[in-house]
């Protein structure tokens, strides 16, 4: 009986999390929420993914910008607390401050029953991968009106 209950809890801990992909875990905080306490600190994100490791890590990974210095951050999905701020030298394409922040531009896709998991400023737009109705999908997204402006299965 204590080697079944061992592999139960090995399955569900170490192998499962494997197949889950980048899914967000449900019960973490909507990326609009974990942007939105990201922006009030003074952050322009330019990129997000949901990091899900076999130790069960539940973060998100982002890169962000602050009086024109880059940063990677790691940010606790359930609680919108940055766990590790490391500077990044690298510049990337942003937004700019007369676009919609990501928090804005996330609220409007969850309001549509979008969960997502990953989201990148490249080309000028919105690049997003997110799952809704059970099914993945890629989407370009407006930085100005957060309309999509094309999606497909992913």
């Amino acid at each position: 009986m204590k080697i079944i209950s061992l592999y139960l809890w090995l399955l569900s801990t170490l192998i499962i999390p494997v197949f889950a992909g980048d899914k967000p875990d449900i019960k973490a905080l909507p990326l609009s929420t974990v942007a939105s306490q990201i922006e009030s600190r003074g952050y322009l994100i330019t990129e997000a993914r949901h990091d899900r490791d076999l130790l069960s890590s539940d973060e998100w990974r982002m890169k962000a910008m602050k009086q024109e210095r880059h940063f990677k951050l790691k940010v606790k999905s359930k609680t919108g607390a940055i766990l590790d701020t490391d500077r990044d030298g690298r510049g990337k394409e942003h937004p700019g401050k007369n676009m919609m922040p990501l928090s804005a531009i996330a609220q409007s896709l969850e309001k549509d029953g979008y969960l997502l998991s990953e989201v990148e400023f490249k080309q000028s737009n919105w690049s997003i991968e997110a799952y809704r109705d059970g099914k993945k999908w890629k989407l370009q997204v407006s930085p100005s009106s957060a309309d999509i402006i094309s999606r497909k299965k992913g």
